[in-house]
């Protein structure tokens, strides 16, 4: 069987782990990560059967015993080796986002060349199976500023809970005027998974605090694990995948939202589930594409 080698210098992009083991599932998978301190590789561990990981250090890993090299970031300079490099893969988020990897993985569907082939990274998460909370999940990077009027109407008008889970050291002050928002500092993958399996909902940030040129890993969090994400117009007919969409408020789905009954909720649902194992079978026949140019 041949072998696989997945490198990471950074706490960050973990997402990305899940959808290449879920593309590289007849291949040995060995993982080499600096930090696991949020225990996300416990996670991919669980569902990905093939793994073996290790906490990187200079003396485990040696780019000959490997057929093929994934970086998790391009720009990573965990490795750099000229002759390692004529056999990695990088993962490129964002427009131009390069490096001297013979190819790359795009989540972009515009960042696209003879050496960049476009992923969506999505995997088959794990799925909760009792009845969903009456919840709404943020899951990111958040500042302040995100707070703007549109979303502070939406929650107020909303019949939700809304939980934030917030990866930065966020001050909550303005978070403490409103009875249905429940603010989570940085959480373990468990702990955070927990809380997105038992909602019904997934939220997006909305352009300009959303970059349109950069992959936000919310999107492979909603899609693996089923969750119908609220999102822009502008940024799903980049990404075209079932989802709830407005336009340039969140307020627009208001209504919406709150009138939604069970069939319909999980009409999407099972839209998002047929639309995710379609997208992995298809992202299987891209990567070996892509193998089969090193």
């Amino acid at each position: 069987m041949k072998k696989i080698a997945i490198l990471s210098g950074y706490h960050f992009h973990n997402e990305c782990i899940g959808f290449l083991c879920a593309l590289l599932d007849s291949y040995e998978i060995f993982i080499f990560y600096k930090d696991n301190s949020l225990s996300w590789l416990d996670y991919y561990n669980h569902i990905f059967k093939n793994l073996k990981i290790y906490i990187f250090n200079d003396h485990q890993f040696n780019y000959n015993d490997y057929d093929f090299i994934f970086k998790i970031s391009a720009g990573d300079s965990i490795i750099d080796d000229p002759n390692a490099n004529k056999k990695t893969i990088a993962i490129s988020h964002y427009l131009k986002h390069v490096d001297n990897s013979k190819l790359f993985i795009s989540l972009h569907p515009e960042n696209i060349s003879e050496k960049i082939h476009y992923i969506l990274p999505i995997y088959n998460g794990i799925l909760y199976k009792e009845k969903f909370e009456n919840t709404i999940t943020f899951i990111g990077y958040f500042k302040k500023e995100f707070f703007d009027n549109d979303l502070q109407n939406f929650i107020k008008n909303s019949k939700y809970i809304f939980n934030f889970i917030s990866w930065n050291e966020v001050n909550n002050d303005f978070f403490l005027n409103f009875d249905n928002i429940i603010h989570h500092k940085t959480l373990n993958t468990h702990d955070m998974l927990v809380i997105l399996l038992k909602s019904k909902f997934i939220l997006s940030r909305k352009i300009p605090y959303q970059n349109k040129d950069q992959f936000t890993g919310i999107i492979n969090l909603a899609i693996s694990h089923k969750k119908p994400l609220i999102i822009q117009k502008e940024l799903i007919e980049l990404y075209k995948f079932p989802a709830l969409v407005f336009e340039e408020n969140f307020c627009e789905l208001i209504d919406k939202l709150n009138n939604m009954n069970d069939e319909e909720y999980y009409n999407l649902v099972n839209h998002i589930d047929s639309f995710c194992n379609e997208t992995i079978t298809k992202n299987k026949i891209i990567m070996q594409q892509i193998l089969d140019k090193i």
